[in-house]
């Protein structure tokens, strides 16, 4: 796999732009072409903001686990669990 990066067409927005409730962690990525929404909880928004071009898989699983308190096996599967989907709504390339 090489380093995942956000498409160029894709534009990161906080989620309380979208929504009234800014409590809320997270993010959600409207593609406006197909009308799909990917909705991030706050780690899933990190893994994506990440996603540069300059961090590889293993980056981000290492930088997940610095932030988060959680094994780090946990962390590895969440993080190919959101790149998959990332990839499955083509919000990311490989």
């Amino acid at each position: 796999m090489g380093n995942p990066k956000l498409k160029k067409s894709v534009k990161l927005e906080e989620k309380s732009s979208y929504i009234t409730r800014s409590a809320e962690l997270g993010m959600m990525i409207v593609d406006y072409n197909s009308t799909k929404i990917f909705e991030a909880n706050e780690v899933a928004s990190r893994i994506a903001m990440l996603c540069d071009g300059n961090n590889t898989v293993e980056d981000i699983v290492d930088k997940i686990y610095a932030e988060y308190d959680a094994p780090r096996d946990v962390i590895e599967a969440d993080v190919q669990k959101t790149l998959k989907r990332m990839l499955d709504f083509k919000i990311i390339k490989m």
